[in-house]
This record gives structure tokens, C-alpha cells and sequence, in this order.
């Protein structure tokens, strides 16, 4: 497979996985993206995580930055992210995905 090929097919799954938004606490439609691709063999590091928070210390905004491998070339690198779009008080009681690899 191509490179553009696997990038593609690993953008196709977590758009499917994580698109909408969600409401649960435990990051559900990222932990599901993530056993997929392990399902059919792709191998998921995350690398970091964070937080990003409000001028009142609330959280806002979780990321992760994750690699896969591909082969014996130069991984993939990609970037997931939680936005919240809760209330001001719970803005991640309700959160929108984005995720992609390049």
C-alpha cells in the first residue's frame, strides 16, 4: 500500500469513529477509533497529551498527538482534538472531534 493509501485509510476510520458530538466522560469515540485500527493490525503510540484550559483554569480543549508506524519508513503523525462545546460552566460535558493523520 501506498503511503497516501494508509493515511487514507487510517483518516476514513477516525472520521468515522469520532464525527458528531459526544457527551460521555471517558473519550469513548477516540478509545474506539484507536481499537479499529488496532483490529485490522495498525499500530497506534500516543505520544502526548494535554489539556488546554480557559482563563479560569477549566479545561477546554484535550489533544493528543499520536504515530503509526508505516513499515520501515518515516511514521505517520497525527493530532486528535476534543473541543468542547458545553456550557461555560462544563465545557467539555459536550465535545466535537478532529482528528487526522498526514
Amino acid at each position: 500500500m501506498t503511503r497516501q493509501g494508509f493515511r487514507n485509510q487510517i483518516n476514513k476510520i477516525l472520521r468515522e469513529k469520532t464525527a458528531g458530538y459526544h457527551t460521555d466522560q471517558f473519550w469513548t469515540p477516540i478509545n474506539e477509533a484507536f481499537q479499529a485500527l488496532r483490529n485490522i493490525g495498525i499500530e497506534v503510540t500516543i505520544t502526548n497529551t494535554w489539556y488546554d484550559q480557559d482563563e479560569r483554569w477549566n479545561p477546554i480543549r484535550k489533544t493528543w498527538q499520536i504515530e503509526i508506524p508505516f513499515g520501515d519508513k518515516k511514521p505517520l503523525h497525527g493530532v486528535i482534538i476534543a473541543a468542547g462545546a458545553g456550557t461555560i460552566a462544563e465545557p467539555l460535558a459536550t465535545y466535537d472531534v478532529v482528528a487526522y493523520v498526514s
